[in-house]
């Protein structure tokens, strides 16, 4: 009897371990700390290049300077011939789809607090026809009142958009959530918004306020995302200036381009941002240009074998110095930019990422995929690695969609840099069953990459053994 108790509590042993495993195994994505190398783990475990598809959608991206102090262009892709300063003008015409991003602070003393920051997005045709703007989709908010810097659980679920913390976070939920699909959200965002420009001719599409005056530390921001298409082709601005009054006229945003000053500061006039192959000491620099893609879509499978486990780690805006050794840099390339701004368009602001994952059980029994996200420190090698004790400094505010054939769900997530996080989301998979996982998300302003997007499945379950085994005499009777 002694040698069937010691049988019975190593057998209650093993699988207290096994059971425990199969608990906690989708928790637990990667060790802190641990070197990811093809020499000293599965191969399953180490990131793997996203490899998306970057759309050619030419985007105007005006986040350079940030902070606002004097007024002039911020971006302008009109003609430099016959202008003040040509070189201030950076000559792109928009054609078909498009998009357009701005980011900007107003900061006043109290003397000034009346000054309010507007900036005007034109359009001028340069050509001998008239030509149409129709932006299709629009949001825009300001940090005081449309979407303070709030406290947010790490990770929640959020189906309705109302978790939003900063206005960058807040408008690329609007896009996530697609909230212009409704006729009472067009019609009260005036979209979609048609503007004929007629040859030769310059119009405001848009003038953004920035206002200070009313808040107690005078400071205050605007995120604002459009995209939508022009037939035709236009060359469009975005100007910074500041008033008390109202926003400028057209004809005074026609003098501002005609004298070609930029806006000031110039962010980068003592530390100049690198080239993506620079080797030494990198800057990143903040984006004022025209950049090429909006949208980056991937397609990718995974198998569940029996009797293994499965899992794919992808990076979500990946960057120089920040690949976790894929080598894969994500950063939309840029197609006009000033001298002294990014070389690329590094965080890829209002980039809608959609990643598709297509599971096949090849297993005998029904198998989990949990879906994770979270915001490992940024490394350039097979690397994974957490902070014991994540740091202050917010890393992701924003919203993902997931969704399958069934049904989508929305959460929200506030990371820190070098937190790691339980899986978000689990999806069954029946044996011989194939389904398809969808992952979106906007890249929001505020954000700081890269960010890894996870997909694991445990192991199949051991099968289950009796622990109170029945014991009978030779009789077959029950002892």
């Amino acid at each position: 009897m002694q040698t069937l108790t010691n049988i019975k509590r190593t057998i209650a042993c093993s699988l207290a371990i096994a059971s425990a495993a199969a608990i906690y195994a989708p928790l637990v994505w990667a060790a802190a700390g641990s070197h990811m190398t093809t020499e000293n783990i599965p191969h399953n475990q180490i990131v793997r290049p996203l490899a998306g598809r970057l759309d050619n959608t030419a985007v105007l991206n005006s986040n350079c300077p940030e902070l606002v102090t004097g007024e002039g262009i911020l971006v302008s892709t009109l003609s430099g011939k016959g202008r003040d300063v040509p070189e201030n003008h950076l000559n792109f015409k928009f054609k078909n789809d498009f998009a357009l991003f701005f980011h900007h602070i107003n900061k006043q003393s109290e003397e000034d607090a009346k000054k309010t920051l507007y900036v005007s997005w034109i359009a001028f045709n340069p050509q001998k026809k008239d030509a149409k703007l129709i932006v299709s989709e629009e949001a825009s908010y300001l940090s005081q009142p449309d979407a303070p810097f709030v406290e947010r659980p790490a990770l929640a679920p959020d189906p309705d958009n109302t978790l939003y913390s900063g206005p960058g976070d807040r408008l690329t939920a609007d896009f996530i959530h697609d909230t212009f699909s409704t006729s009472d959200t067009k019609s009260a965002r005036n979209l979609p918004l048609t503007i004929t420009v007629p040859a030769g001719e310059m119009a405001i599409v848009r003038q953004m306020d920035v206002p200070v005056a009313d808040l107690k530390y005078h400071h205050n921001g605007r995120s604002f995302y459009a995209r939508g298409n022009i037939q035709g082709a236009l060359n469009m601005a975005t100007i910074a200036t500041f008033s008390e009054s109202g926003p400028p006229s057209l004809a005074e945003l026609e003098a501002l381009l005609q004298r070609s000053l930029l806006a000031h500061p110039r962010e980068y006039e003592e530390l100049a941002p690198t080239p993506d192959d620079f080797k030494g000491r990198f800057v990143y620099g903040r984006v004022s240009g025209v950049q090429t893609g909006a949208k980056i879509e991937a397609a990718h499978s995974l198998t569940l074998s029996k009797a293994s486990e499965a899992t794919r780690n992808y990076p979500i805006s990946s960057l120089v110095n920040g690949t976790f050794g894929t080598g894969e840099i994500q950063s939309a390339p840029l197609l006009r930019r000033y001298p002294d701004t990014a070389y690329s368009a590094h965080g890829n602001y209002c980039v809608d990422y959609k990643v598709n994952l297509t599971i096949r059980n090849n297993d005998y029994i029904k198998r989990k995929l949990y879906v994770g996200f979270d915001c490992p420190l940024k490394a350039d090698i097979d690397e994974i690695k957490y902070a014991e004790r994540p740091e202050k400094a917010v890393f992701f505010r924003g919203s993902l969609k997931v969704s399958s054939e069934e049904y989508e769900r929305f959460y929200h997530f506030v990371l820190h840099k070098g937190e790691a996080l339980e899986p978000f989301e689990s999806f069954e998979v029946e044996p011989g069953q194939t389904r398809t996982v969808t992952v979106e998300l906007l890249y929001p302003p505020d954000a700081t990459p890269p960010q890894l997007l996870k997909f694991y499945s445990p192991q199949s379950e051991l099968p289950t053994l009796d622990l109170n085994p029945v014991i009978r005499d030779e009789n077959r009777n029950v002892l």
